[in-house]
């Protein structure tokens, strides 16, 4: 029908032509338009996960963070039990120790100290019944950080891991156990 309607007319059969490609090109507009809407709104809600994984993430990354090497058992008794035996401040993953994070926040109040289960295993074994399957640790006696772990910490007063039980979570291969300062 289009070329006999146009097929005397050289300039109608131009506009007939160009009428739908302009709609062609008035709904690729609007295609265009509506992607970009969704692919904002889909950068929206990306960005709003990351940042909501981040606010959940950032209290563990939150405080002065020490890396440590410890010695697991109550000090006063020669090591042997639950607590900690020693510990010291250390730049390097340290191989045939147990490695520590200690992470400390004065402002709440908190401290935690991560250690890797590999290394449990590996170095003290027989603590590993402390820490396998437990939501809490008991620490059977007081524990005084020594001077370089209280001065890489900035605290205003020492360190002391007071007797009691404390919470203890298992994440990633690594024991978390939440004190309060």
């Amino acid at each position: 029908m289009q070329s006999v309607f146009c097929a005397g007319n050289p300039a109608l059969r131009l506009i007939v032509n160009w009428i739908p490609a302009k709609v062609d090109q008035s709904l690729a507009a609007e295609q265009e338009e509506y992607l970009t809407s969704k692919v904002s709104i889909m950068k929206r809600a990306l960005l709003l996960t990351v940042f909501t994984t981040l606010s959940f993430i950032q209290p563990a990354l939150s405080g002065i963070v020490i890396k440590t090497t410890l010695t697991i058992g109550r000090k006063s008794n020669n090591c042997s039990g639950f607590g900690i035996c020693s510990i010291s401040s250390s730049s390097s993953y340290t191989e045939g120790a147990i490695n520590g994070i200690i992470t400390v926040d004065e402002e709440s109040g908190s401290m935690t100290i991560c250690v890797d289960k590999k290394d449990i295993e590996k170095v003290q074994p027989d603590k590993a019944n402390y820490f396998d399957n437990k939501s809490t640790v008991v620490f059977a006696e007081d524990y005084s950080f020594p001077n370089e772990i209280n001065i890489a910490a900035k605290v205003r007063n020492p360190i002391v891991i007071r007797k009691g039980e404390y919470s203890l979570t298992y994440k990633n291969g690594k024991y978390y156990i939440e004190l309060l300062l």
